[in-house]
């Protein structure tokens, strides 16, 4: 039987020779315990464990393709984790600043509904309008989300998503989606 270091240098070396069946090979051998892994340290969902388990197993790919790794302080398994772990954080960041910037972003566009006594229709339709623009699934997860304070499960099941996580996944690519149609038509003087 091999020892774990010899192994590991054989990943290196096979990968280096073009044989993509190590690939593969790593891939499956360690896919399920990422995932259980990513899922239960992350709590994140397992679609998003599975692409981060995949960008991980490029980004290993390469690494040795670029000759980043020569060899292996640890196991295969310990730096591909080591990567998907750094990736499940840079989500994390992502996901923190992509928080902050909506709230400045609501700043320019209420998102709520707003007060029907304030506000008048032109501004209703002005911000529906908007939403159209962007058109489904987005308009009808915004306005389930943002007028009709709609749960993340109860938009999940209007929206037939497969789980309150990937819709909360949608919802944030069409606020980025909004937040781009917003600054490439219209200039912050139009809303004040």
């Amino acid at each position: 039987m091999k020892t774990l270091e010899k192994t590991d240098q054989a990943i290196i070396q096979n990968i280096l020779k073009g044989d993509e069946r190590e690939v593969a090979k790593l891939y499956n051998q360690y896919k399920s315990d990422f995932i259980r892994w990513a899922m239960y340290k992350f709590s994140v969902e397992k679609e998003d464990a599975l692409d981060i388990f995949q960008d991980a197993v490029i980004s290993f790919y390469k690494n040795i393709k670029q000759g980043r790794i020569q060899s292996f302080d640890y196991s295969a398994k310990t730096y591909l984790f080591a990567i998907g772990r750094n990736l499940l954080l840079n989500k994390a960041k992502y996901e923190q600043r992509f928080d902050r910037d909506l709230e400045d972003f609501e700043k320019i566009i209420p998102l709520s509904a707003p007060d029907p006594i304030k506000a008048d229709a032109s501004v209703t339709d002005f911000i529906d309008s908007i939403l159209k623009q962007l058109g489904e699934p987005c308009y009808t997860l915004l306005k389930l989300f943002y007028y009709d304070s709609y749960s993340m499960e109860s938009i999940a099941r209007e929206i037939k998503s497969k789980s309150a996580n990937v819709a909360k996944a949608q919802k944030s690519r069409c606020i980025k989606s909004l937040r781009k149609l917003v600054l490439e038509n219209f200039d912050e003087e139009d809303f004040f």
